[in-house]
């Protein structure tokens, strides 16, 4: 795998660079004190933040999906 300059020049630096860029709210929440080291494996903070980004996304799209109600509504009233 090609590594990207801008995430670094290790594997370490460029899998938390993809983390941080999934979620970096979830990121600074669970490595932000404490990023992956080299061939550090964290089952448990792995799990953590899946969970969180899952959390994120999935209130995105509840948000989303009530704008678009809402923007539905006022199409609705203004006919």
């Amino acid at each position: 795998m090609k590594l990207d300059a801008r995430c670094g020049a290790s594997q370490n630096d460029f899998d938390n660079c993809v983390l941080r860029c999934m979620s970096e709210t979830c990121y600074d929440s669970v490595y932000g004190a404490d990023a992956l080291e080299e061939g550090e494996v964290d089952v448990v903070r792995g799990r953590t933040f899946r969970s969180c980004a899952r959390n994120e996304l999935r209130n995105l799209k509840v948000a989303e999906n009530q704008r678009s109600k809402e923007d539905a509504r006022r199409s609705a009233e203004a006919m």
